[in-house]
């Protein structure tokens, strides 16, 4: 399955299309992070990453980070 997303910023009033990175993301630059697909279950999601390219997890997902990281201790 080939998803696409258009993404588009506002420049001098008009809106203009930002072209994707290197690995398949856009660079939101004011915000310091980049928005792309992510498939999980056959179902695509619209995700967030850091300018490194590190997926930022979700609430839940941090949730459950943090619940596994306290029963290591």
């Amino acid at each position: 399955m080939n998803l696409q997303i258009e993404v588009y910023h506002l420049l001098d009033n008009r809106y203009a299309k930002i072209q994707s990175n290197d690995r398949g993301h856009y660079a939101i630059l004011p915000m310091g992070v980049e928005l792309g697909l992510i498939l999980e279950n056959v179902v695509s999601w619209l995700r967030w990453w850091d300018e490194s390219g590190n997926l930022l997890l979700t609430g839940d997902e941090r949730a459950i980070a943090e619940k596994e990281a306290r029963l290591k201790c």
